[in-house]
């Protein structure tokens, strides 16, 4: 199984892809590093991040940083009261909800209906979900 690790950094962070049973006869290692991504020093230290199907969202002091699996960024300027995505949703799972001081924003991003999401970089990669046969059931 591969997958994604993002370490935040003083103005910035680090994309790792973890293989958890690397062939090291081939090669291959556990932990390699990606992409590293430095951020405008005006947005503050890194405090908080997370993933979503359309990108990695990174807050900073002073600003929300939305990375997209396309390659784009989109800056969102501070304060942040709290922010949250909803990757599990059926309806919402490409809305970042952003909540300030006096309102609330809600974001909806679609670039990644149309990414190969094998070879995305930003973003929880997007699998359809398991169809389940004519008389079978699961287990839970």
């Amino acid at each position: 199984m591969e997958d994604k690790i993002y370490r935040a950094t003083d103005f910035g962070f680090e994309i790792i892809k973890f293989n958890n049973k690397p062939k090291e006869d081939e090669g291959e290692k556990l932990f390699t590093p990606i992409q590293s991504v430095n951020l405008h020093s005006w947005k503050g230290k890194v405090i908080d991040g997370g993933t979503a199907y359309f990108g990695t969202i990174v807050e900073c002091e002073n600003a929300l940083v939305v990375m997209l699996s396309n390659g784009q960024s989109v800056t969102i300027q501070g304060p942040i009261t709290r922010w949250r995505v909803y990757p599990r949703s059926l309806n919402y799972e490409n809305h970042l909800h952003v909540i300030k001081d006096d309102r609330i924003e809600i974001y909806s991003f679609n670039q990644d209906y149309f990414l190969n999401q094998d070879e995305k970089v930003l973003g929880i990669e997007h699998k359809q979900p398991r169809q389940w046969g004519r008389g079978v059931r699961p287990l839970f």
